[in-house]
């Protein structure tokens, strides 16, 4: 587990330590000052002096062991050297008259050999060997034991030396560092150890426990394995290694604390797709919309994309009719995810009031008292086909084949009955639909709402007159459907019906003779002519067509044996509609030349006339009377008192005798 020291942040630590070197700083600049102030140049000591020669009093000889010149070194009165005689030793004694240093060493050169005395006292006497040289006091300092230790990271970085690396951690990884124990005093320490309660020390070199000279140092490895634990906690990765060592019985310790900051990332993200309204291109959108009802069914994911673990994680989707979430609700490790599945119901008022199909779903967590939360947004268009067909068709000429025309015509007046279906083939219901043909005498439509698929049948009819036969052509007329679509706007559909008008424009004649009838009907008279007189003929002129016939004319030419000629027909009515006649005369006075000549009166005669439609009509009925030549002579006898008025005269006088006259 990290520990934490208390009351202590990652910041406070950082002043601390920031404090600590600026009153380093600030001492060794004092000390600085005293130095200048009260010390002569420093030099390099002598050699002889080993790890004491930083101060030292050093005297030459001559040859003869006197003295040679003034003494030297970095403290020239800090001993009182006196030449006592003596050659070619020389005897010499000496006394320490500055208490503030310590003879550590008194070393006497001499030309091929060197004596060496540790820690000589304050005062005494010494005799040099032949051909001396130099009388070398070394005063080096006071003892002063200490170490310091400095840790460092080699994969987080401190760049600028503030004890912070520059690099935060950003997800669990092992951080590795070097911690470095230099002896900063004069003299040697031993013993000396690194320790540090969150790290696991690795190698040093040297090993520890081991000793240093002055200057010298160990250095060892250590790492701390960062886990989702530490990512999670709400303070730096702040932790302080300790580095200890002895001097003689002095126990020695030096601490250096290194900060990473652990820089922590709560985020969630939501993504919602389709599975049966796919978005292709990750907009959003789905590549195809719904035009029908029925169910869109969605895949909601929610991703941990931060870097700390975020707890309670829960979804929800207020626009759905079903919502699944099996892990839920979970914590979710960084990079860990949860899937869900909702679906909802579309029906036709949806589809009806168009637009598109948005809905939202949301996440949320929680890091600590912090919620963490995402949303995403899923659109599927609403695809409005709005459509109406119409068709219309007549129960009373049938179309059989489908053609929109009739298979037979109308060739009377009568009645058209039609029949219209119209349905919704589009996916938007439709109001007020209405079906109109401006060609009805009689409809049952009325307004309806149809749903998509849903159909509607109404009928009507048309009166057709005699004008309209006698037009000719094709009665053709068109209904239409109409609905409003509800988001706005309207949608129509007409349909056409023929039905041909069949025109047959006929007359026919039909001759014979009131004078002279023929009652078999073979078109002869009963009776003969035998004598001049007139035969009067009757012409039945009949409209037998289903066209109105005009402009009617009889034409009758006679033939007998004395020749030919026309007759004068007269007809009272030259306008005939179907079904109508018109009884037409004519009269052929026989002469005695007819009679003489003895041949029938024989005629023909011929009807015409003109469609309304342009067509000439006509017929033809000839009709025969026959002639009795009878040669004879007779006489009349009659009194003109009494006479005979009878006709023809019976020979019987009209009033009888009654008396002698």
């Amino acid at each position: 587990m990290r520990t934490i020291v208390p009351g202590r942040t990652a910041k406070e630590s950082v002043l601390r330590r920031v404090t600590a070197l600026i009153g380093a700083f600030a001492l060794v600049l004092l000390t600085s000052v005293v130095v200048v102030a009260e010390a002569e140049p420093a030099q390099a000591g002598p050699a002889e002096c080993g790890p004491y020669g930083d101060r030292f009093f050093q005297q030459a000889q001559r040859g003869d062991g006197r003295p040679s010149g003034p003494p030297t070194g970095t403290d020239p009165k800090a001993i009182d050297l006196d030449y006592l005689g003596g050659h070619p030793r020389a005897l010499y004694s000496w006394t320490l008259v500055d208490a503030e240093l310590e003879v550590k060493r008194l070393v006497l050169v001499a030309q091929t050999s060197t004596r060496t005395f540790d820690d000589p006292g304050t005062a005494g006497q010494f005799t040099t060997a032949p051909n001396s040289r130099r009388i070398i006091f070394c005063f080096g300092e006071s003892p002063d034991p200490s170490i310091a230790i400095v840790k460092d990271s080699t994969n987080y970085v401190d760049t600028d030396g503030d004890g912070v690396s520059n690099t935060p951690i950003t997800a669990p990884d092992t951080v590795e560092y070097t911690l470095t124990v230099t002896n900063t005093g004069n003299v040697p320490v031993d013993d000396v150890r690194v320790s540090d309660p969150l790290a696991t020390i690795g190698s040093c070199a040297p090993s520890q426990p081991s000793t240093l000279q002055p200057g010298a140092s160990m250095t060892c490895s250590a790492t701390i394995d960062v886990d989702q634990a530490y990512i999670d906690d709400e303070a730096d990765l702040l932790n302080t290694a300790t580095a200890t060592a002895t001097h003689e019985d002095q126990d020695l310790e030096d601490s250096d604390t290194f900060d990473i900051p652990i820089q922590r990332t709560s985020d969630l993200t939501l993504t919602k797709t389709s599975t049966n309204f796919p978005d292709g291109n990750g907009d959003g959108v789905a590549d195809s919309g719904i035009d029908a009802p029925g169910d869109i069914d969605y895949a909601i994911t929610v991703e941990n994309t931060g870097n700390v673990t975020v707890t309670g994680v829960q979804v929800s989707d207020l626009d759905v009719d079903s919502l699944a979430c099996p892990t839920l609700p979970a914590d979710l490790a960084p990079g860990q995810t949860a899937d869900c599945t909702a679906t909802t119901s579309v029906d036709q008022a949806t589809i009806d009031a168009g637009g598109d199909i948005v809905n939202t779903a949301s996440t949320v967590g929680r890091v600590g008292n912090r919620p963490v939360q995402d949303r995403d947004t899923y659109d599927v268009p609403i695809i409005l086909s709005p459509s109406l067909s119409l068709e219309k068709t007549s129960t009373s000429f049938p179309d059989g084949n489908g053609d929109g025309v009739a298979d037979s015509g109308i060739d009377a007046p009568g009645d058209i009955d039609y029949e219209f279906e119209a349905t919704n083939t589009g996916n938007v219901t439709l109001l007020d639909v209405t079906v109109t043909d401006p060609d009805l005498d009689t409809s049952t439509c009325a307004v309806q709402d149809l749903a998509p698929g849903a159909s509607y049948t109404c009928q009507g009819s048309t009166t057709v007159d005699q004008a309209t036969i006698d037009a000719g052509g094709d009665i053709i007329n068109t209904a239409t459907a109409v609905g409003d679509v509800g988001t706005g706007g309207q949608v129509g559909a007409n349909d056409s019906f023929d039905v041909p008008i069949v025109q047959d424009p006929r007359l026919e004649l039909d001759k014979n003779s009131s004078s002279h009838p023929d009652g078999d009907g073979d078109n002869t008279a009963d009776s003969s002519i035998t004598a001049p007189g007139d035969v009067d003929y009757t012409y039945e002129v009949s409209n037998s067509g289903n066209v109105t016939i005009q402009g009617i004319g009889v034409g009758d030419i006679v033939s007998t044996g004395d020749g030919s000629g026309p007759i004068s027909v007269t007809c009272p009515q030259t306008t005939l509609a179907p079904g109508e006649s018109t009884s037409c005369t004519g009269t052929y006075p026989v002469t005695q030349d007819d009679i003489d000549a003895s041949s029938d009166v024989v005629n023909t005669a011929t009807v015409t006339g003109t469609a309304i439609s342009g067509q000439d009509v006509f017929d033809s009925d000839g009709f025969k009377v026959p002639v009795a030549n009878t040669p004879a002579i007779s006489v009349s006898k009659g009194s003109t008192n009494y006479p005979d008025t009878s006709t023809p005269p019976d020979g019987i006088a009209d009033t009888s005798l009654t008396g002698p006259d």
